[in-house]
């Protein structure tokens, strides 16, 4: 897929490490593999998916891959994209932001999140977000989630 999309510029310098690697360790590993429910937040920002929901399950990563697996080139994935409008950019960070909050204050009072929120994807869809807003203008590697 690097290939496919001249995407050797698109990591970075963290990403950019992990995947020159060779044989990371297993925690590395999971924690890249994160990465995908930030990527179901681009996805939908570009409006390949329809909406996000609640951050109580993890995305579905074989029909997300498939978005990238259908197209030719960059060119064609970017020219089927329809970025979502900034106001439903911001009311989706305002939203994951509360998500992100009850799932941190649950595990601080060390209680299971409500309704069946999942931390990780909470935390990775507020990261995503608030690099979409630019929220501190921080780059991809330091993104902060403050709640």
């Amino acid at each position: 897929m690097i290939d496919k999309y001249e995407a050797e510029s698109f990591f970075s310098p963290v990403e950019k490490r992990f995947i020159d690697q060779h044989g990371a360790e297993q925690q590395e590993i999971i924690s890249f593999s994160w990465g995908y429910e930030a990527y179901h937040v681009m996805l939908w920002a570009l409006g390949y998916v329809k909406e996000l929901g609640a951050p109580a399950e993890l995305c579905n990563v074989g029909k997300d891959v498939g978005y990238l697996q259908q197209k030719d080139s960059f060119t064609d994935f970017l020219s089927d994209a329809s970025l979502r409008n900034k106001s439903e950019i911001l009311d989706e960070a305002d939203l994951i932001y509360r998500y992100n909050w009850v799932c941190v204050d649950s595990r601080v009072n060390d209680k299971t999140p409500p309704a069946g929120l999942n931390g990780g994807v909470a935390y990775e869809r507020h990261r995503a977000l608030n690099w979409l807003i630019c929220y501190l203008d921080q780059e991809w590697d330091d993104v902060r989630t403050d709640t």
